[in-house]
């Protein structure tokens, strides 16, 4: 479904002029989490009743400043159900536009979005300068927004002015922040580049349009239902039931914990959320990546697995068929991976999070960015040094 918004004229007598400014500065080869960019990529955003997330975007140029966003729900045809094969994620697209004032910052709730109201009273939620009209994500969502900076005329604009980052808050209280993922464009492409956002900005290509994808994402993680070392060197530890119908008694076994259950001494695990960097918004066409796990224990003993992202993966590492993620699998408390897309595949995106959970049974969570290494648009070739054709990772967003 795509909604889109009209735009507000009071905010577009401004946006006109920012057409004919080319921005001054050498835009990086790379994809960021700490500076801004023309791309910006939210890739775990939650709306499920108890869990809603906060989005913050920023402009931190001195102009105003245009973007297109766009939430991607991918919450399961069954919801109910987990995803697979046979209960593929919606892919659903929903678009709208904000203005930000220069250095402006503003916010909102996936669960409500954000009204334009001029009788907000100071000090509330929806106080200051409103960016748009910016609509609630249906119940449940789960998914990723993508906003990307235009021209008033809504054509792309490479003028590196957004930045943002998400906020996890769960009715109990816990919250968990990342930083959302910027895409740098090229400011010597101003003007040339349409609705096809061609992800091959490298040092090799200075030509290209927007930073390349990581061709590497590094994740340094527990082994999935380690004891929390903390927790138990703290003796604040038993092991108890979590999860089934008697959670929180103590527990030899997973058979003492009954259907469902499992017996865990403050367990952790860690949550990996990953995005395919090619889209197609225009046609409502997800994208599909397979990728490899190159995981390495403490004893830097290297084991493998793999898994397909299809529009949007989000499962904790245990849940990952074949994929050597336990501790009795691992032999160590914990392991680094490095996950790579398979040949003839473009990148990926993501951001992790790792939950802890004492004998009270309230779990808590933290949510982190993954390192990256390289682009993908350097090193996608045949295993000879031959560039693949067809494995760039390209975004298309609609036309005005």
């Amino acid at each position: 479904m795509r909604m889109l918004k009209g735009n507000r004229s009071l905010w577009a007598l401004g946006t006109a002029a920012i057409g004919g400014v080319l921005l001054a500065g050498v835009a990086s080869a790379e994809v960021t989490t700490e500076q801004s960019g023309s791309i910006v990529v939210w890739p775990k955003v939650v709306w499920d009743g108890s869990r809603d997330t906060i989005i913050t975007v920023s402009n931190t140029s001195n102009l105003m400043v245009h973007a297109h966003c766009f939430y991607i729900n991918a919450v399961p045809l069954i919801p109910t159900l987990p995803p697979s094969a046979l209960n593929p994620p919606q892919w659903n697209e929903t678009d709208f536009d904000i203005w930000l004032s220069r250095q402006q910052p503003t916010h909102w709730a996936a669960s409500q979005g954000r009204q334009t109201s001029i009788f907000d009273p100071f000090g509330s939620d929806g106080a200051g300068l409103d960016p748009g009209l910016v609509p609630p994500v249906p119940q449940p969502f789960v998914g990723e927004l993508k906003c990307v900076q235009v021209n008033d005329d809504g054509t792309p604009l490479p003028g590196n002015a957004l930045k943002g980052d998400a906020t996890l808050r769960n009715s109990n209280g816990d919250v968990s922040a990342y930083n959302a993922i910027a895409f740098p464009g090229n400011p010597g492409r101003f003007g040339d580049i349409g609705n096809d956002l061609t992800l091959d900005l490298t040092d090799a290509n200075p030509g290209g349009a927007y930073s390349a994808c990581p061709d590497t994402l590094v994740l340094n993680h527990f082994a999935e239902g380690a004891t929390d070392p903390v927790l138990d060197q703290l003796g604040t530890c038993d092991t108890v039931c979590y999860g089934g119908p008697t959670p929180g008694t103590s527990c030899t076994s997973n058979n003492d914990c009954g259907s469902g259950g499992k017996c865990f001494s403050c367990p952790i695990t860690t949550t990996l959320t990953l995005v395919p960097c090619s889209e197609d918004l225009e046609n409502q066409v997800p994208g599909r990546v397979t990728v490899n796990f190159q995981v390495f224990n403490e004893f830097e003993q290297p084991l493998s697995g793999g898994t397909t992202v299809d529009c949007w993966m989000n499962t904790t590492l245990g849940a990952i068929p074949s994929s050597p993620f336990t501790f009795s699998q691992l032999g160590t408390l914990s392991a680094s991976t490095r996950i790579n897309p398979a040949a003839g595949f473009g990148g990926v995106i993501g951001v992790a999070e790792e939950t802890r959970v004492n004998t009270t049974g309230v779990p808590t969570t933290a949510a982190f960015n993954i390192h990256v290494e390289g682009n993908r648009f350097d090193a996608a070739t045949d295993g000879k040094g031959n560039p693949v054709a067809g494995v760039t990772d390209h975004i298309v967003i609609p036309s005005e």
